[in-house]
């Protein structure tokens, strides 16, 4: 799976002045009075933590008539949508769609008939245009096997070729290196029939890069790629093996694809990784389906060892797909669990640092916030956060598979998602 804003914003309500009635007066403004306390924050400018959906995102539309699968914002905060939708608002988008920043559908982004299979993933280059991986074999009618780049307008970039049979299976991350070249995991064994075990690299035109070699690679699935500022590279997934070395569920390659023997988990997660995200002090945060060191949510150390110093407790009770990292170290966390820590926090939850439950974040009582899964997060300019994923409603109101949220206590945090 699959990134900057400035910290914290606050903003602080004015105390309220309290004037001396004349008591005959007094009496009959009272309940205006008490309206009025019961609405404004206490005098030392307190208020509610709780975080909502924003009534401002897309407040007309229904939104995704299917699962959103992939999320990402473009710097001039439109985000792009994926997954397994075939409209939005009522509008046909085949499984890609692109957001206004209000939520709204842009009406000039058009991928003409769409994707006809599950995408898994979203990936922006710096020139603003957008890579596909899933299970599609076409785009807009054109042979794409599992992996397509389009224009940032949503045509097809004839550009990318990646032959007539791509790769044999999925697509299920795509990351974009600095020099332009695409790093690729998912279920295949091959590209364009050149065995490539789950974990290959293209170059920008979409050939294989013969120069990356990962032996046998991975013995399962990838399903989390990040490449480190020193190139090297982290994976995640369901492998046991990489190139037939023992790494259970996460790696790391050098940049040339050799596995690297200095980065070493031991026995390494119990259960599938999800998400990976690299901290800018070099631990490794990382989010999936194992229950073991951690349930579903760990951090390591840069050379692959347990970070003692992040304590979870019992953490999440379902899956994480989706971990994000704020710049005061604080982490979001989104997927399929309901509680963190044994409190009610359906589909996203935030932590401290050392990995305990951040209490300010909530979003209410038992049954609040999205009633499914979440697949994605994207910070706006405006603080607030976009999610997507599995879930039609939110709080009791219909959702669409995409919301939006905002802290009631004036203005959301920032943070900064892996991509």
């Amino acid at each position: 799976m699959k990134s900057s804003e400035s910290s914290l914003c606050a903003a602080a309500r004015p105390a309220v002045a309290v004037a001396r009635w004349p008591w005959a007066l007094a009496w009959r403004r009272l309940p205006l009075v008490l309206a009025l306390v019961l609405l404004l924050p206490s005098a030392t400018g307190s208020v509610s933590a709780d975080w909502v959906r924003d009534p401002g995102f897309n407040p007309d539309g229904v939104g995704a008539n299917g699962g959103v699968l992939a999320m990402i914002r473009q710097a001039d905060d439109r985000l792009l949508i994926a997954g397994n939708f075939s409209t939005y608002n009522g509008s046909p988008q085949v499984r890609i769609a692109r957001l206004n920043a209000d939520g709204s559908l842009d009406a000039s982004f058009d991928a003409g008939s769409g994707v006809n299979g599950t995408v898994n993933v979203i990936a922006l280059q710096p020139d603003g245009r957008i890579l596909l991986g899933g299970a599609f074999s076409q785009v807009d009618g054109t042979s794409r096997q599992r992996i397509a780049r389009l224009n940032a307008n949503g045509s097809l970039d004839s550009g990318f070729d990646p032959g007539a049979n791509g790769f044999s299976a999925q697509v299920r991350a795509i990351a974009v290196q600095a020099d332009g070249r695409l790093l690729v995991g998912g279920d295949f064994s091959a590209y364009n029939s050149v065995p490539v075990g789950r974990i290959t690299r293209l170059n920008g035109n979409g050939s294989l890069d013969a120069s990356f070699d990962a032996g046998t690679g991975a013995g399962a699935s990838v399903h989390a790629v990040s490449v480190q500022a020193d190139g090297r590279i982290l994976i995640g997934g369901a492998f046991t093996s990489i190139n037939d070395t023992a790494r259970y569920r996460i790696a790391r390659l050098h940049a040339n694809g050799s596995l690297d023997s200095s980065f070493d988990p031991g026995s390494g997660l119990g259960g599938t990784v999800q998400a990976i995200a690299l901290q800018a002090d070099g631990r490794i945060l990382v989010g999936g389906q194992f229950t073991t060191p951690h349930n579903r949510i760990t951090r390591l150390n840069g050379n692959g060892s347990l970070d003692s110093t992040f304590v979870p407790g019992t953490a999440a009770n379902g899956i994480v797909r989706i971990v994000a990292i704020q710049p005061d170290g604080r982490v979001l966390i989104g997927g399929d669990f309901s509680q963190v820590a044994g409190q009610w926090h359906r589909g996203v939850a935030r932590l401290n640092a050392d990995g305990s439950r951040d209490p300010s974040f909530t979003f209410g009582g038992s049954g609040a916030g999205p009633a499914g899964a979440v697949y994605g997060m994207a910070a706006q300019t405006s603080g607030r956060i976009a999610i997507a994923g599995v879930f039609s409603s939110f709080s009791g109101g219909q959702a669409g598979n995409v919301a939006r949220l905002v802290s009631d206590g004036v203005f959301a945090d920032r943070f900064q998602p892996e991509q």
